[in-house]
């Protein structure tokens, strides 16, 4: 059976993607439109991800409802709400997944000539990479809208997508889609009874996702490619 180059490197026979911090910031936004794109579509409108809820009406001259990543000052202003501020808040090693050592692939060298031994085949030169290193990343969900009503259906909404047992999408460098398990934390208020007649909906949402991160350079080898040849001499 011939593998294809995404079998390939699942199988370690190739070398494969790597995923940065910078990939679980677009993956936790990403995923939103990804689990149930028919009923909450995530589009790129003007430059920024937009987010279609039903029954929660876009800010004027969106598409749907604002998604950025960070914590910019001026996120909440008039013109903006609704809208979602996704906030990195930690990131660290998680030890108890951390197996020093393990190889992710030992794959053929790009450029390597094959050759045969006795009959086995294999290559001169090999690149392998030491295994990404295990991270377990906190993020924070910030929902605001003009009304408690469309803050509450935006809560219910990114609470459909992550569930308490989740998953979040990371696209890697090569462009292959991963899935890592996630876990969803309580929902808390945030909204705001500015005056007797104006009021601000809010809630906010933490999601903890296990991933990891690629730490280590790629190394390349020189295989074994003719036995050993030892010669004897007579000492005097």
């Amino acid at each position: 059976m011939v593998l294809t180059p995404y079998q390939r490197r699942a199988h370690g026979a190739e070398p494969n993607g790597e995923v940065s911090i910078e990939d679980f910031d677009i993956g936790i936004i990403e995923t939103l439109g990804a689990v149930d794109p028919a009923r909450f579509p995530l589009v790129i409108f003007k430059g920024l991800y937009q987010w279609k809820i039903p029954n929660v009406a876009p800010p004027p001259g969106q598409e749907g409802i604002i998604v950025v990543h960070g914590n910019p000052e001026d996120v909440f202003v008039k013109y903006r709400v609704p809208t979602i501020a996704v906030t990195r808040d930690d990131f660290d090693v998680e030890f108890s997944r951390y197996h020093p050592g393990t190889i992710e692939y030992r794959a053929p060298a790009r450029g390597t000539q094959e050759v045969t031994v006795e009959g086995a085949k294999g290559y001169r030169r090999y690149e392998e990479k030491q295994a990404a290193v295990p991270h377990v990343i906190t993020y924070s969900f910030t929902a605001m809208a003009r009304h408690q009503s469309e803050a509450s259906s935006m809560i219910m909404a990114m609470k459909r997508i992550y569930q308490p047992n989740t998953a979040v999408r990371v696209k890697d460098s090569v462009g292959d889609y991963r899935w890592y398990t996630a876990e969803t934390g309580g929902a808390g208020n945030l909204s705001e009874l500015l005056d007797v007649a104006s009021r601000s909906g809010g809630h906010s949402l933490s999601v903890t996702v296990h991933g990891e991160l690629d730490l280590f350079e790629p190394t390349k080898h020189t295989a074994v490619t003719q036995r050993p040849v030892v010669t004897l001499t007579e000492i005097e």
